[in-house]
């Protein structure tokens, strides 16, 4: 059984190179090829794939978009499994095996879960741990994070993006992968989105892959560690991770989903109740508490913050009724560099703010101050 393992990459070259190795010392594990698309890179990640000599097919996708990338290299892949691969993963010693006897044993599995720990290049703070359990903003897929996987092999409803093996066919019934995101954290390059979320992904695919009646299993035995970055410890990272979610959501209720208009109001009546709920449980802990006593970004603040993106997201969207589509064909095609100020000059003021490094890569948590002036009228015009 042939495999494909295809490795979307953008200005991470270094990282791309431990990606890339950890495959190299599985290439006694099965037949396969592995396909780098680098996706409009302006770092050394050419050469760095040049290193690796016949290992790796290279493909140069100009548009800058995740689901784009992946589909470049689902376009030219040859093997009857396909294995997504983050540039910021590594396999373990027998991933590679264990995934192609699960897909030769069982026809009937279409999408493998991975078991994917966290490799953590710098101790992450306490707080950051605690948002973990609460959020899954590393991306992770293993017992620790979701309890219910310690049972070892079982079926599943997802799997989590960082590794995804599935069948050609399950990828083919599903459409491939769905709107997600465009441009990375680390972005500073000019013409280049900082990141937008727009759709749902590796989830969305999941869900489509099920209704046409795959089914997804979680396989321990799959195992890969997701690199976990000083970066991703930080009030910017998981500030920019809650909005994010919650705007793609509110994208995707709207194109993917294709929520009717009660519908939407009703989860917008929802949001404003958890927002409300949320802002109250800070705005209490910070009268029972000293400021050096409370962490430096709590969960409350990260799901208040993640609600009101929502309703702020959803405002935009009523708004603007064209904006949904129009960002879902960015999510799904990419913008080259060419396309990226004549894009720029279609998105409204109000979702260039709202989307800005300013507020959403902020390093600044909530304060007394900023819950007391925020009024609901703003998030509810």
């Amino acid at each position: 059984m042939d495999l494909s393992i295809i490795i979307p990459t953008h200005n991470r070259a270094d990282s791309l190179r431990l990606a890339m190795q950890s495959v190299c010392d599985l290439k006694n594990e099965g037949k396969f090829e592995v396909i780098i698309v680098d996706n409009n890179s302006s770092d050394h990640t050419k050469s760095v794939v040049a290193d690796f000599g016949n290992l790796a097919s290279y493909v140069f996708e100009p548009n800058t978009a995740f689901s784009r990338a992946r589909r470049s290299g689902g376009d030219v892949a040859q093997g009857e499994i396909f294995a997504f691969m983050d540039d910021d993963l590594t396999l373990e010693r027998g991933a590679l095996k264990a995934l192609l006897k699960v897909f030769a044993d069982n026809p009937q599995t279409g999408i493998i879960a991975a078991n994917i720990e966290p490799r953590f290049e710098q101790n992450p703070p306490e707080w950051a741990l605690e948002l973990e359990q609460s959020f899954n903003g590393w991306s992770l897929f293993n017992p620790s994070i979701y309890p219910y996987l310690e049972n070892g092999r079982q079926r599943v409803s997802w799997s989590a993006g960082p590794f995804m093996p599935m069948r050609r066919t399950a990828y083919q019934a599903a459409g491939g992968f769905p709107a997600d995101t465009v441009g990375v954290e680390t972005n500073q390059n000019e013409n280049s989105f900082r990141k937008l979320y727009i759709g749902p992904g590796d989830c969305g695919l999941c869900e489509r892959a099920e209704e046409s009646g795959f089914e997804i299993w979680y396989e321990p035995t799959v195992r890969c560690h997701h690199t976990v970055p000083p970066i991703r410890s930080t009030v910017s990272f998981w500030r920019s991770r809650g909005m994010g979610e919650a705007h793609y959501l509110a994208i995707s209720n709207r194109v993917f989903s294709k929520w009717d208009q009660e519908q939407l109001d009703l989860e917008r009546r929802n949001r404003l109740d958890l927002y409300a709920e949320f802002r109250l449980r800070i705005m209490k802990r910070f009268l029972v508490a000293e400021r050096d006593e409370l962490p430096l970004f709590s969960t409350n603040e990260f799901w208040a913050l993640h609600h009101k993106a929502y309703l702020e997201m959803d405002v935009i969207m009523r708004d603007h009724p064209f904006l949904p589509n129009f960002l879902w064909k960015i999510g799904c095609d990419g913008v080259s560099n060419n396309e990226f100020e004549s894009v720029i000059a279609q998105l409204p003021k109000k979702y260039l703010e709202l989307t800005s490094s300013s507020v959403m890569y902020s390093s600044e948590p909530y304060s007394t101050e900023a819950l007391i002036s925020e009024t609901f009228p703003s998030i509810c015009s």
